[in-house]
């Protein structure tokens, strides 16, 4: 098969969904106060995720998990990045937060294995990606955390991008007329797994997540140079509407380069 990209999201059962971005109305992520359709205040983080379509207003929209912001990182170590996410109610340093506790899900796949270079997310105006959304800033954490446990750290093996940063969140503001580039991490592997020989967390990874059939613990220790059929990047996601009516002048770009 050809290579490709979907987008996955993840229920607030903890089952997974295929975001159809090519259908007719363009299913995707919306976010809401307290509940679907419900405005969220303006200057305020979303309460709810829902998938719904390209208006943000169909009935029919899952629930998913939901990640709120709730502080930016500090300049000191002991000041993180924090976010809301599980119960709706318990607060996370963004290093401890679980890829199960995250609404979106990136994959790449292909036919032979390869590996992932520049992985890059854009919050854009959904008409090109040279120009910002409009009245909606969205913070965006890509988390490297397959445990389920919140008291486990992030894998080894981050983006090196500075922007990026490994505890904080990387901010996408409506005021700015051309968006940043948030560079993610390269190969992760599947279901984000891949890390590197200097992670001291990958037994207890491997206790409690099953190796893909044929593949042993040492395949995950590749680093950037990990090669695999499939690449998963997990995101938390939390929108804060500038402005006072539905934001529609909104998305979000993925785009990846691939090397045998």
């Amino acid at each position: 098969m050809a290579a490709t990209i979907t987008f996955h999201a993840n229920g607030s059962d903890g089952t997974e969904s295929l975001i159809d971005h090519q259908a007719a109305l363009a299913s995707g992520i919306g976010f809401y106060g307290d509940g679907f359709g419900q405005s969220v205040a303006m200057d305020t983080p979303q309460s709810t995720t829902f998938i719904t379509d390209g208006t943000g207003t169909a009935v029919t929209g899952r629930q998913l998990r939901n990640t709120k912001y709730v502080a930016q990182a500090g300049a000191g170590a002991n000041d993180p990045g924090l976010v809301q996410a599980g119960d709706g109610t318990s607060t996370f340093q963004l290093q401890n937060l679980p890829n199960e506790l995250c609404p979106l899900n990136v994959r790449f796949e292909n036919d032979v294995s390869v590996q992932t270079l520049n992985p890059k997310v854009i919050i854009f105006d959904r008409q090109t990606i040279e120009n910002s959304a409009v009245g909606v800033d969205t913070l965006v954490y890509e988390v490297r955390h397959p445990l389920a446990s919140t008291s486990a750290g992030r894998l080894n093996l981050v983006s090196s991008d500075s922007k990026a940063g490994k505890n904080q969140w990387f901010e996408f503001d409506s005021g700015q007329s051309t968006p940043d580039t948030l560079v993610c991490t390269p190969s992760p592997g599947p279901s984000g797994l891949n890390t590197n020989a200097n992670d001291d967390s990958l037994n207890g990874l491997f206790d409690t997540t099953p190796a893909l059939a044929g593949e042993t613990r040492s395949d995950y220790l590749a680093g950037a140079g990990g090669s695999f059929t499939r690449h998963d990047w997990f995101f938390a996601l939390s929108a804060i509407p500038r402005s006072i009516g539905a934001k529609r002048e909104y998305a979000l770009y993925f785009s990846v380069e691939f090397v045998n």
